[in-house]
């Protein structure tokens, strides 16, 4: 019967002795550096030889195998030299750490957590998706729940979303967040999402997204110009002044603040937008008249706004609504 499986099955069933409790999908697909898919149709060949128990473990993604077959495997898997040291390196290599050497699978279960997230993340940068969500995966299977299990959810949602399953990536992203509530995840994962949930979320959850942008602006720095552009864009759009008037008081960042200044120039004709936020755009004119990136013609430019406006407040009310705003 073994003889008859098929070469990823026969792989999948000879890892039972060396992997024992920490034998399921992702730590097969890690060991075998096989996609998770493969790894389950294999162990649906194993099922249905009855080779392994017809009735999963509880744990989500967990495998066993039947008593009775061990020690054949055991056997086998000591034989197979090549076979087991390609194993052990393929583990050694996925979590590599000059700081903690030796078997995975001897680390304390915290340790073990913390290497593979880092890993995952590693992974993630290099546009490695498949091999990151592999690592989290692992790693929520050995996490005991609360918010570090959230976080690792968290993370699976933002590879998910940037390997090109937007909905799916933002779901999950949502869902953690929700356990850990934005003062319990960094201020780069909450724009992150916020970001996601604008360009690829849906319209119930743009309000959420741009009140999460106002909160977490000061402390991120990952906010890009596209993602200013389009809240200056949104809020000016339906007029929502007080939004827009906490974002130029919160961005502390002076790129940020350029941006924003960029994005509200050709706006500041509008006398309704000027009057409900002036002292802000006061303080944002002048801000970004001292931003790097800006040129010597915004820089005049900005500074010759923010006197315009300040003017204008000096006069009052009533001139305001009378007059209009100075060309």
């Amino acid at each position: 019967m073994y003889d008859e499986l098929s070469e990823v099955a026969r792989d999948v069933a000879l890892l039972c002795p060396y992997l024992g409790n920490d034998w399921n999908v992702f730590t097969l697909s890690i060991a075998l550096d096989q996609p998770t898919g493969r790894i389950e149709r294999a162990i649906t060949e194993l099922e249905d030889k009855g080779i392994l128990l017809a009735s999963m473990p509880s744990r989500e993604g967990a495998v066993s195998v039947l008593p009775l077959t061990t020690e054949f495997l055991a056997n086998k898997w000591h034989e197979r030299k090549g076979f087991r040291e390609g194993v052990m390196d393929r583990i050694a290599n996925a979590v590599a750490s000059p700081g903690q050497p030796g078997n995975l699978f001897d680390w304390p279960v915290e340790e073990r957590i913390k290497v593979l997230r880092e890993k995952a993340v590693a992974h993630e940068e290099h546009c490695e998706f498949d091999h990151a969500l592999r690592l989290v995966k692992l790693a929520s299977q050995w996490s005991s729940g609360g918010e570090d299990t959230a976080r690792l959810r968290f993370l699976e949602g933002r590879i998910v979303y940037k390997s090109g399953n937007k909905r799916d990536g933002i779901v999950l992203m949502q869902s953690a967040l929700d356990q850990l509530q934005d003062e319990g995840q960094t201020a780069n994962d909450v724009i992150f999402l916020a970001q996601a949930m604008l360009f690829h979320g849906r319209s119930s959850e743009e309000g959420v997204a741009l009140e999460r942008i106002v909160r977490h602006i000061s402390n991120s720095d990952i906010v890009t110009q596209k993602l200013i552009d389009e809240f200056c864009s949104r809020t000016l759009r339906q007029r929502d002044y007080p939004l827009l008037s906490r974002l130029l008081e919160n961005a502390r960042q002076k790129t940020y603040v350029y941006w924003i200044a960029r994005a509200i120039l050709p706006y500041l004709d509008d006398r309704q937008l000027v009057y409900s936020i002036g002292e802000s755009l006061i303080k944002v004119m002048r801000q970004a008249a001292n931003a790097d990136e800006a040129s010597k013609d915004e820089k005049s430019d900005f500074l010759e706004r923010s006197s315009k406006i300040s003017a204008l407040f000096n006069l009052g009310k009533k001139v305001f609504f009378n007059s209009g705003f100075p060309s």
